[in-house]
């Protein structure tokens, strides 16, 4: 299941599906940089940087637990 959330650096994972420009892209790896930033590598290969304070709308597969 999916389940759209608003993230920041300090929330978005890997795996996370964030829509920039139009192009809804997976984030392969992370990498912290300096005051709280994070770079977003993206399975296109293409890399965003986002600061502390940016919010993204990402899409994460979460699990479903189904108790009879």
């Amino acid at each position: 299941m999916l389940k759209v959330m608003a993230v920041n650096a300090r929330t978005i994972r890997r795996g996370d599906i964030v829509r920039i420009d139009g192009v809804h892209s997976r984030v392969d790896n992370l990498l912290t940089l300096h005051g709280g930033s994070k770079g977003l590598i993206l399975e296109d290969g293409r890399t965003l940087v986002i600061s502390p304070f940016a919010q993204l709308l990402a899409s994460r597969v979460c699990s479903v637990e189904i108790t009879r």
